[in-house]
């Protein structure tokens, strides 16, 4: 793969449904994984999971776990 930056960016932002995602966690604060993913109703758990992870690894989302009491929360901002 391409080490170039800009071409990993573009890469990451062309794939099916990311620019979605960017817009749909962007929109009001922290947003939990299921509020994700019922406001987008035709997008896959699992494709969904995906795309947030890599741009997670790219920097573009943050991820943040929350313990509670009944387990661990996971926010994306």
């Amino acid at each position: 793969m391409n080490k170039c930056p800009t071409y990993q960016i573009l890469n990451l932002i062309g794939k099916k449904w990311t620019m979605v995602v960017i817009q749909e966690v962007g929109l009001s604060g922290r947003k939990g994984f299921n509020t994700i993913f019922k406001r987008m109703n035709k997008i896959s758990p699992k494709l969904l999971a995906k795309r947030l992870g890599e741009l997670e690894e790219s920097g573009i989302v943050e991820k943040k776990a929350i313990k509670r009491k009944n387990g661990l929360r996971t926010s994306y901002k």
